[in-house]
């Protein structure tokens, strides 16, 4: 005769099993870290299938795990899909009330993830407020020298940086690395992530000498502590690389460009974001070189891969498309640059606005095609000159 088990075995299988679901989002947590995200992202659904089954599908363990999952699709260069669950862990944080420290801490979390989520899939209007939030919650919840508040200003800051509002921008990435001195120490690898993002702004702002100093100071931190291999420190040499190819320095961008780009393929293969990216500002180094052919296939490849990882109308995909039209133009062709320079005005003006320095160039672009394009029927030549390429985040 068959006998139910007993509650004391019922409660023996559960514990085992969620310690087996806490131990996979460790695994998850150490692969994402070390840039294996296929890894990661399989250790973590197998974490969130134990727990959606112990304690259903809104238990805060499940929006817990829905939160690393964005994170690692994010990195992934799936931004659709870490939107969404990034919203999942949202809907089912969002209604509960309560003070305990790690429900305020996940909830501020779930909200952060979300607001970075939209943000890397091109959504800025819906990122700005979530992303702010964050930051008013983190101050009230954990105080104005939390790493919480710090981490919650680095968000805004790449925001910032994305949308052009450079002083905000650099204000909240000054006030998170003067918390994260103080908090972690002065070469924490938190810190790394800080300057390389205050030498993204910078570096978008003209002002490469110090775009360079926190590059490089970015890329020793993370090196020291993750070695050459890592995905992070790749990250950090691309950087660096675009920082120095504004600075006249080809020959040392060229070289981190092309040590990064073997870690994105080894790590990453060959469709993924970064490896789009840093296609791309290979494009614009050989085009900075006068290497136009290479050039042209580079930012040719570089739009494939982004439309396929991030999307057609991305921000990022429409400026790959724009500096492809800018060398279009350049050399003479200017009947297959402007549906390039068309679809990135449409993006550009969609995204940021009129005033935007993208939007701006673009229509200074379509401007001059025109003129080329009234000459041409007029018998006329109208002139042509080299456009600056613009690169993709630094």
């Amino acid at each position: 005769m068959t006998t139910a088990p007993s509650a004391a075995y019922e409660s023996a299988v559960e514990r085992r099993q969620v310690a087996k679901a806490n131990r996979l989002h460790d695994a998850a947590d150490e692969a994402s870290n070390a840039g294996d995200h296929r890894r990661a992202e399989r250790a973590c659904r197998r974490a969130l299938a134990i727990f959606e089954l112990q304690g259903g599908a809104r238990s805060p363990d499940v929006a817990n795990l829905s939160i690393t999952l964005s994170r690692i699709l994010v990195d992934r260069g799936e931004r659709p899909a870490a939107v969404e669950a990034a919203r999942r862990a949202w809907e089912i944080l969002g209604p509960l009330r309560g003070r305990a420290p790690e429900l305020s801490m996940l909830r501020l979390f779930a909200r952060q993830q979300l607001g970075a989520a939209l943000r890397e899939a091109g959504d800025f209007r819906r990122a700005r407020p979530l992303l702010l939030h964050a930051v008013r919650d983190a101050e009230r919840r954990f105080g104005g020298d939390s790493v919480e508040l710090a981490l919650a200003l680095n968000h805004v800051g790449i925001l910032c940086k994305y949308t052009s509002r450079y002083e905000d921008g650099l204000s909240a990435y000054r006030r998170s690395l003067a918390i994260l001195r103080r908090k972690l120490g002065p070469s924490h690898p938190e810190l790394a992530s800080i300057h390389h993002n205050l030498g993204g702004i910078e570096h978008h702002r003209g002002r490469f000498r110090s775009a360079a100093a926190h590059a490089a100071r970015s890329l020793a931190i993370r090196e020291a502590a993750l070695g050459r291999s890592s995905p992070l420190v790749a990250a950090d040499a691309a950087a660096y690389a675009a920082i120095l190819a504004e600075l006249g320095r080809r020959r040392e961008a060229r070289a981190l460009y092309t040590r990064a780009h073997r870690v994105f393929l080894r790590v990453y293969g060959d469709h993924h974001y970064e490896v789009a990216m840093n296609t791309h500002n290979l494009a614009a180094l050989d085009a900075s070189s006068g290497r136009l052919r290479s050039a042209e296939a580079r930012y040719r490849r570089a739009t494939e891969l982004f439309a396929r990882s991030i999307g057609r109308d991305h921000p990022d995909t429409a400026l790959a498309r724009y500096n492809l039209a800018a060398l279009l133009t350049t050399l003479g062709r200017t009947g297959e640059a402007r549906p390039h320079c068309v679809h990135a005005r449409r993006v550009f003006e969609g995204t940021f606005g009129r005033t935007h320095p993208h939007t701006v160039s673009t229509l200074e672009l379509l401007a001059e095609l025109d003129a080329h394009s009234r000459g041409a029927a007029s018998g006329e030549r109208a002139a042509r000159r080299p456009r600056r390429a613009r690169r993709v985040r630094a």
